[in-house]
Order: structure tokens, then C-alpha cells, then sequence
């Protein structure tokens, strides 16, 4: 993969701090929250401007 970053992200007043990613394209990666059945509320990362196909479920870092 590509560089890595760390974000903090606030979701209904609770800090998730998670390890960010570039995508397969070295553009940046945005962090979701998926709503389907299957993986309720996980996180993914995607491709920032949609170029690639890049997709990848992460944990929180929360210590």
C-alpha cells in the first residue's frame, strides 16, 4: 500500500482514532461507516476521489 496517517474522528461524541491509508492509486483515503446488514456501523476506507477500486474495513486504534 501506500503512506500511512493517523485521523481522529468524532462520532456522536465519541473519538475513534484510526490508522488512515492510502489507496491503491496513492490518492488519500476517506473513512466510512458502512449501514449494511452485514457489517453495521464497521468502518472501511475508500478511495478519496473514487479513481480505483481500493476498499478495506478498519478497526479503531483506541487504546
Amino acid at each position: 500500500m501506500g503512506a500511512k496517517s493517523s485521523s481522529t474522528t468524532n462520532i456522536n461524541e465519541v473519538f475513534i482514532k484510526i490508522q488512515n491509508r492510502r489507496c491503491s492509486c496513492s490518492d488519500k483515503s476517506d473513512v466510512k461507516i458502512s449501514e449494511s446488514q452485514n457489517n453495521p456501523h464497521k468502518l472501511y476506507l475508500v478511495c478519496e476521489k473514487g479513481k480505483c477500486k481500493f476498499y478495506n474495513f478498519r478497526e479503531p486504534d483506541n487504546e
